[in-house]
């Protein structure tokens, strides 16, 4: 996993399709704690779960914390709710890192995915520039022309607002990528 802090929204590119094995329970976690914000309705993009963790001791009125946004949210917590029954462990790496003094106090934000998951992050600006042939190869593998525009959108200016309004999330956004390698 491969993390860096920057200060422009940027989202996490993952590598599980799998819907999870139990759609409907609250990720338990080992450190600090989760907000489960239901299936958020979206403008742009089918609804979606959303799930916070906070790190212990979180509270809204202490310096603004730095904000994770992961795809596939349902794998990160609890191997119950992960697509393959493979929790990435997150908090706990997080939770350690933080006692060290390693990284700042950091909010995760896990956007579950829905069974569109492969042509909403299919890059809509790349596949515009491939050749037709290739196109339709891409319809094809993913089900479809890409819907990652609405995606975006529903990360950038639906969810974002919402996360920094009720979570006092900070200017700092993170971009973490997770690959089947890693």
């Amino acid at each position: 996993m491969t993390c860096r802090f920057r200060s422009s929204p940027l989202i996490l590119i993952s590598s599980a399709s799998v819907v999870s094995a139990a759609p409907n329970a609250v990720p338990q976690v080992s450190a600090g704690r989760i907000v489960d914000l239901g299936a958020l309705h979206s403008r742009f993009s089918d609804p979606r779960r959303v799930v916070v963790w906070l790190q212990a001791g979180y509270s809204a009125t202490a310096a603004p914390a730095a904000v994770l946004y992961t795809h596939d949210g349902q794998n990160l917590f609890d191997k119950a709710t992960a697509g393959y029954g493979i929790k990435w462990g997150i908090e706990e790496t997080l939770d350690r890192l933080f006692r060290e003094r390693k990284v700042r106090p950091t909010i995760v934000v896990g956007i579950w995915n829905t069974p569109k998951r492969m042509h909403e992050h299919v890059p809509s600006k790349s596949f515009d520039r491939l050749p037709r042939q290739y196109m339709d190869r891409v319809r094809g593998l993913y089900g479809g022309d890409p819907l990652s525009d609405g995606y975006l959108r529903f990360v950038v200016r639906e969810l974002k607002p919402l996360i920094d309004h009720r979570f006092d999330g900070g200017a700092d956004l993170a971009l973490c990528d997770r690959r089947i390698s890693a």
